[in-house]
C-alpha cells in the first residue's frame, strides 16, 4: 500500500541499538538539536498523561533531519493511500497497513507498556493497555502500523515483539515509530491550519484525539508554541 524507501527502511530496521544509524554521518546535529541526543526527554513527554513545566526549555523547533523528513513522507504517503483528507485520522485506517494480512487489535491490562505487536502465521496481531485513554490508544496503534510498514519477509520480526512499550523502549527504531505516529495522526497543514482557528492546547488534542502532552509535543517541535 505505501511506497518504502528501501535503502533507508532497511538501515532503520536493522538498527536495535538507541542510536540513529545516519549520527556519525549526519552534521545538523553540529548545527540543529538533535531529536535522537535528546530521545530520554521524548520518551517521558510521549509516556505522560500531564505537562510538565520543565519540558518547556527542553524541546526546541525541528531543525532539518533527513531521516525524519523521511519518516513524515512515508506517513503522508499512508494518509494520501488511505484517502484520509478529514481530522481526526480514524483508528480504522491501521488496518490498511498490511493488504496482505489483517490485523486484529484486542484491549487486555497491561502492567508495564502501551502495546505489543505479534507477527502470526497470517495475521497481525495488536494487544494495547486497556487501562489507557482512547488517545492513548491510538498513538500506540499507530506507533505499531510503523513496524507493520516497515516489516518485510527479508527482516521477519521476533514471534513477540514488543511496540510502543516505556519500560523497554531503547531502540532508535521504537523513537522513530513514535514520531511516525505523531506525523500521521498530526499532519503539518491540518495542524497549521487547526492552530490558527482553536489556538488552544486543550482544543487541539480534542479535535486531533491524541494526549495532550503528544499535541503539546508537535506544536513546540513546529515551533507554533
Amino acid at each position: 500500500m505505501t511506497t518504502r524507501q528501501p535503502d533507508l527502511w532497511d538501515m532503520l530496521y536493522e538498527c536495535n541499538s538507541d542510536r540513529c544509524p545516519l549520527r556519525d554521518h549526519c552534521g545538523h546535529t553540529k548545527i540543529g538539536w538533535c531529536v535522537n541526543d535528546n530521545a530520554e526527554i521524548i520518551k517521558s513527554i510521549l509516556g505522560s498523561e500531564d505537562l510538565v513545566q520543565s519540558w518547556h526549555s527542553s524541546i526546541r523547533s525541528e531543525p532539518v533531519c533527513p531521516v525524519f523528513e523521511s519518516v513524515e513522507r512515508l506517513a503522508y504517503s499512508f494518509l494520501k493511500n488511505a484517502g484520509i483528507e478529514f481530522m481526526p485520522v480514524p483508528s480504522g485506517v491501521a488496518h490498511l497497513a498490511d493488504q496482505t494480512r489483517p490485523l486484529e487489535i484486542h484491549s487486555l491490562h497491561l502492567n508495564h507498556c502501551h502495546g505489543a505487536l505479534w507477527e502470526l502465521d497470517s495475521t497481525w496481531l495488536l494487544q494495547i493497555r486497556e487501562q489507557d485513554s482512547f488517545p492513548q490508544k491510538r498513538f500506540t496503534i499507530f506507533h505499531e502500523v510503523f513496524h507493520i510498514l516497515t516489516h518485510s519477509t527479508a527482516h521477519e520480526l521476533p514471534a513477540h515483539s514488543i511496540g510502543h512499550c516505556q519500560s523497554n523502549w531503547t531502540t532508535f527504531r521504537d523513537l522513530v515509530a513514535d514520531v511516525f505516529a505523531c506525523y500521521v495522526l498530526m499532519p503539518r497543514n491540518h495542524v497549521e491550519r487547526k492552530w490558527l482557528f482553536y489556538k488552544s492546547l486543550t482544543k487541539m488534542s480534542r479535535c486531533f484525539i491524541v494526549p495532550a502532552p503528544v499535541m503539546w509535543l508537535r506544536l513546540k517541535r513546529m515551533g507554533l508554541l
